[in-house]
């Protein structure tokens, strides 16, 4: 019994870490939107989600790019 929880819980924490995953990426792709209230949001959002994976290359690039934005508020 003690295993099928264990393993539950193993599985349902793979799956949120999926989750927060796929938002981080769609966040990142967010920071090239058109719309500078998306961009704003995206980075925003991509800060606050906890995802370790802000301090990687592949979020920490966009966003420094980001810092160069036309728009002021992004």
């Amino acid at each position: 019994m003690r295993l099928k929880l264990i393993l539950c819980l193993l599985v349902m924490a793979t799956l949120s870490l999926l989750a927060v995953a796929d938002e981080a990426d769609n966040l990142i792709l967010d920071l090239k939107d058109e719309g500078p209230s998306v961009r704003w949001r995206a980075a925003w959002a991509l800060g606050a989600t906890g995802d370790p994976r802000a301090d990687d290359p592949l979020a920490v690039d966009p966003l420094i790019l980001a810092l160069n934005d036309s728009d002021s508020d992004v």
